[in-house]
């Protein structure tokens, strides 16, 4: 049956053939006439993955450290690079309102320069967890200095970031090394003063000395009279001894630790790896005019096709 109906129908196309024929040749010229008043736009990109954050530490020491970042350093990239701080960046460095012919005389002109550039502006994640960053422009010059000037202010930001925490650690270092380094003073006074006060010149050497005098003089009360002195004041030299060089070896460590944050403060490391740099566009990427043509062809043909149709239905009910 179904295939009886479809011969049925091939003498009513074939009746109509010009109609549908014409129309879609007719909507294929009108395409491409409109398509080719359409500017050209060029697209230039650039992939990279972002460094991994914890080889930007001082002191750091890389043994089989993945040089790339994980998911988070991806995410904190894409949430820069989609950034509105960014976009009005790129807009005002590069003038793009008088790029794009979009005057900016108040809020709805900007929120409209805004759209335009976003539609241009693309950023996502590829399926191998790198970042792709590319811009549109009728220029393709102008699309490859967007692109670079992109990423360079993704790099930047990203290097602001790491910069930032480590001007806190520096801060917080500078503090425990004054605070330290005051109670190191504190320390030290108070162990020369408890050494005077009992007669304590060296821990080490003192003690066998003392001994020795006790046996040669046993019943002198000088002797005694150190001995005892000896006694009741070394276990607190000790102890502030113990303290004296515990606060100097973390002297020390908050020294070292200042002086790797300066060093990497002042250095200026990328803080993402290019895999595919911003070349200049040589082909266009839009539009796509044969695909435009062909598929207003290819839909106003099923659309005749099918007024035809209906037009043949309405005629035999009416003879019905």
């Amino acid at each position: 049956m179904e295939d009886r109906s479809l011969i049925h129908l091939i003498p009513i196309l074939w009746k109509n053939k010009s109609l549908i024929l014409g129309s879609s040749i007719l909507a294929g010229v009108v395409t491409a006439v409109i398509m080719l008043l359409q500017p050209n736009y060029y697209q230039s990109s650039t992939t990279f993955y972002p460094v991994n954050n914890a080889l930007l530490k001082p002191g750091l020491q890389v043994n089989n450290q993945n040089y790339y970042g994980d998911d988070r350093d991806v995410d904190r990239l894409l949430s820069m690079a989609t950034s509105s701080e960014l976009a009005h960046e790129l807009i005002k460095d590069y003038q793009l309102g008088s790029h794009y012919g979009v005057r900016i005389d108040d809020n709805n002109d900007r929120v409209k320069l805004m759209k335009k550039f976003r539609k241009l502006y693309n950023v996502q994640k590829t399926p191998y967890d790198a970042i792709n960053l590319s811009v549109e422009d009728k220029d393709p010059e102008m699309a490859q200095k967007l692109t670079k000037a992109a990423l360079e202010k993704v790099d930047k930001k990203a290097n602001e970031v790491v910069v930032s925490s480590q001007r806190r650690m520096y801060d917080q270092l500078e503090v425990s090394l004054a605070a330290n380094t005051r109670r190191l003073s504190s320390v030290t006074d108070s162990l020369q003063r408890v050494k005077t006060k009992f007669g304590i010149y060296s821990t080490e050497t003192q003690a066998e000395a003392l001994t020795t005098l006790e046996i040669k003089s046993p019943s002198s009360s000088a002797v005694r009279s150190k001995i005892e002195n000896y006694s009741a004041g070394i276990a607190i030299v000790t102890n502030l001894q113990s303290i004296q060089l515990k606060l100097n070896d973390e002297i020390a460590d908050i020294a070292i630790k200042m002086q790797q944050l300066e060093t990497s403060i002042g250095s200026t490391a990328p803080s993402v790896h290019i895999i595919e740099a911003a070349d200049l566009p040589i082909e266009k990427s839009r539009p796509r005019r044969s695909l435009y043509v062909l598929g207003s062809m290819v839909l106003v043909g099923l659309l005749a096709l099918s007024l035809v149709l209906i037009k043949e239905s309405l005629s035999r009910l009416k003879k019905a």
